[in-house]
């Protein structure tokens, strides 16, 4: 892919305004964070830094699911451990 960008002047800063072709097949989103990874000569490298894939977000929200429910069941267990040990005397 080939598409002519132009730095403009952002307040005391400059940026590159990216086209939708462009953000589509980069599969960005406003607001995802980029860093500049190599400069050869005239070329510039940037890479993604924050932004997970869409599916990599949700496994990591069931991970965290399954990790709260694992936590109760082992805190259930070890209550039911106590019980049988110890009986209900507190």
């Amino acid at each position: 892919m080939s598409t002519e960008l132009r730095i403009r002047k952002w307040g005391n800063a400059h940026g590159i305004l990216i086209n939708r072709k462009a953000m589509r097949t980069m599969k960005a989103s406003e607001g995802d964070k980029y860093r500049i990874t190599a400069v050869t000569g005239d070329k510039v490298v940037l890479e993604r830094i924050n932004t997970p894939p869409k599916q990599l977000m949700a496994a990591g929200i069931l991970r965290q699911y399954a990790d709260e429910n694992l936590r109760k069941k082992e805190k259930e267990a070890f209550g039911r451990a106590m019980k049988e040990k110890y009986g209900n005397a507190h």
